[in-house]
């Protein structure tokens, strides 16, 4: 699934991404913030990327990012990001 629903999408696609309070909560039982990989990982992934030593207080977002970093999609997008 690239996007499941635009409007529950719209949060974590904008220009000012949720707290990590709220991208905590959203990950609880969950691999991926929809439960499966969609754009709005791939939007919320190079925020949460560049905060990556204040994660130790949200240990659902500090697993979200380190599965995300393995995934070589992202590691291409994020080279291609900081050229």
């Amino acid at each position: 699934h690239f996007l499941p629903d635009a409007a529950a999408a719209a949060q974590w696609l904008g220009k000012t991404p949720p707290a990590f309070d709220v991208l905590e909560a959203e990950l609880a039982g969950r691999d991926y913030i929809f439960g499966d990989y969609t754009i709005a990982d791939m939007a919320m992934y190079p925020h949460v990327a560049a905060q990556r030593d204040g994660l130790s207080a949200f240990p659902n977002v500090e697993r979200w990012e380190q599965r995300l970093r393995l995934r070589p999609e992202v590691g291409r997008g994020m080279s291609a990001v900081s050229r």
